[in-house]
């Protein structure tokens, strides 16, 4: 029988997260930040593909100007569905917006909770650490730039579960173990490969142990499942990145800018006593160093680890210069601050319940203090974000590489607010050429290649249509030419044109490539769809009744609890 008690912290969570989203839902206002153009052209074209039932898992026929480019099927497919479906819950950007803030706070904080309390920490404690973890930057990142580096964030705590038991135990429940690094890698690819690279240092602490064959087989079997939960998107990359020359998006040239002791020091600033945790992790752990159990070695030093990562102590400029393998995947190294604060405060739960300091009340009042201190921060951050609304102007809009097609900044505002969920993506557009096939690789030219064949490219359709999953465009034409067309040509890309199946050609030279065909006088119909083997219709289906399995599994053993 589960306890009325055990969902009351959760409670307090929530109470939390409507706290930090009263200043939006208040005020009416809309937070911009660096990435919601991208993000918003991937989360409408999962919505009308929802709303419509024309899906196509490959291709973008409702965004990005309909160019039938492929960003979501690289980029978090299975996540991108279900910020689709809220987006069509919420009706409007402003309360998807408003939405997904509040799940971003009150999902962080639950799921750090559950890692402390699955970690066999104090309530107070637990509690004390999620409401610290849910208003600081890691969570606060994605609610005032959108980026979905906080999403990321969130699950986690979550996925670090199994390694409680991998390290004091020296075991693995592979299932447990599997789910928690799947769930990750749907979410946010590059979080996953931070998450792995925590187990990978965990397992090399525990081949230093005595392992047996189990602890190999019960490894080998997690990454089977693992492989079976995501398998949708290995048989995506297998089937792309052979054929097509994908651009990866954009390499940061000055990496070193981008730490927490250089130009990004604001993930220092929430909570505002941030600096406090490490120096207290310290001078607990050097105080107690004798007499800590393995756990806490191991955790105080892979979060100093990531520390070390994403400060400017390593020269990452130097090393994007030198063209080091996967460091340009990196693109800015705050992204190590995520892994550090989950281990720091995992590892200063650890070192504080030793103390017994949890079960003073004078502990609990300062926790109380120091949580509300940490909410009044985050609101008070988040009122100067919303404030900036207020002040808008089209001026302010229009960062690098992006552009409006309006200057009326009250007709802008306006569609943030309108169920037309497209007007908007119509007034802001941006060059986004991540993830585009191309010939060559050219860092700087490709954005202008963007705007100048896509954005502001003077040939117009007089009709495009979405069936079938496929793009159908139609145009007018005077006389039979070839003719390049503000769509994308991927090598499994399929064209019918007039009712024939055809090839575009390809330009060597090109940067971008571009569908390029003979048109005929008059009108022109053109049906772009895309072509994939059936190994990838194989890894979609494995992974989707294998997550249905463990939805059914997971329901029988919550009735067996009831």
């Amino acid at each position: 029988m589960l306890s009325k008690y055990k969902f009351t912290p959760y409670l307090i969570l929530l109470g939390c997260a409507v706290l930090l989203s009263l200043p939006q839902l208040l005020s009416n206002n809309v937070m911009l930040g660096a990435d919601y153009i991208f993000h918003y052209n991937r989360f409408y074209e999962t919505a009308m593909q929802l709303k419509t039932g024309n899906f196509n898992y490959f291709l973008s026929i409702f965004s990005f100007q309909t160019t039938a480019r492929m960003i979501n099927a690289l980029y978090g497919p299975v996540m991108a569905y279900l910020q689709g479906l809220l987006l069509l819950i919420a009706g409007t950007w402003f309360r998807y917006q408003l939405l997904t803030n509040f799940l971003l706070f009150f999902l962080s904080g639950s799921s750090m909770f559950y890692l402390l309390k699955k970690s066999h920490r104090s309530t107070g404690t637990s509690l004390f650490f999620a409401i610290s973890y849910m208003t600081s930057y890691a969570i606060l990142y994605g609610v005032y730039r959108q980026s979905f580096t906080s999403w990321g964030a969130v699950v986690f705590p979550f996925a670090l579960v199994p390694l409680i038991k991998m390290i004091e135990e020296k075991k693995i429940e592979p299932l447990r173990l599997a789910i928690a690094i799947a769930v990750v890698a749907q979410v946010h690819f590059f979080t996953s490969l931070l998450v792995v690279l925590i187990y990978f240092l965990a397992f090399c602490y525990v081949l230093t142990q005595k392992i047996d064959w189990f602890f190999i087989r019960q490894l080998a079997l997690s990454i089977l499942i693992f492989l079976c939960l995501t398998a949708n998107i290995w048989v995506v990359f297998l089937s792309v990145y052979p054929h097509d020359a994908i651009q990866a998006p954009f390499v940061n040239a000055d990496m070193s800018s981008y730490t927490i002791d250089q130009s990004s020091h604001i993930w220092l600033d929430y909570p505002m006593f941030f600096l406090a945790f490490i120096v207290l992790q310290w001078l607990l752990y050097l105080r107690q160093i004798k007499s800590l159990p393995k756990i806490t070695h191991v955790l105080v030093w892979m979060s100093a680890f990531f520390l070390f990562l994403s400060t400017s102590i390593l020269p990452w400029s130097y090393f994007v210069e030198q063209k080091i393998p996967f460091v340009t995947l990196i693109q800015f190294p705050f992204r190590f601050f995520v892994p550090f604060i989950v281990l720091l405060f995992l590892s200063l739960a650890y070192l504080l319940d030793r103390t017994k300091i949890h079960t003073l009340w004078s502990w609990k009042i300062l926790g109380v203090l120091l949580c509300l201190i940490s909410l009044t921060n985050a609101i008070q951050g988040t009122m100067k974000q919303l404030d900036k609304w207020d002040q808008l102007t089209t001026k302010d809009i229009l960062s690098k590489h992006t552009f409006v097609t309006t200057q009326d900044i009250n007709e802008i505002k306006e569609s943030f607010y309108t169920r037309d969920l497209n007007q908007m993506l119509g007034f802001i557009i941006k060059s986004t050429p991540d993830y585009l096939p191309t010939e060559k690789e050219n860092i700087g030219n490709r954005y202008n290649e963007y705007e100048k064949h896509i954005l502001f490219n003077p040939f117009t359709f007089s009709s495009v249509a979405q069936k079938n999953g496929e793009l159908i465009v139609t145009w007018q034409a005077k006389q039979e030419a070839l003719v390049t067309l503000p769509l994308i040509n991927y090598a499994h890309t399929t064209l019918q044109l007039n009712g024939h199946t055809v090839e575009s050609d390809i330009d060597h030279e090109a940067i971008l490539h571009l569908v390029t065909v003979t048109q005929q006088t008059g009108t022109n119909t053109l049906i772009v769809g895309y072509h994939y083997a059936l190994y990838v219709l194989v890894g979609l289906w494995l992974t989707f009744f294998s997550w249905l399995a463990l939805l059914i599994l997971g329901i029988g053993k919550l009735k067996k609890r009831i």
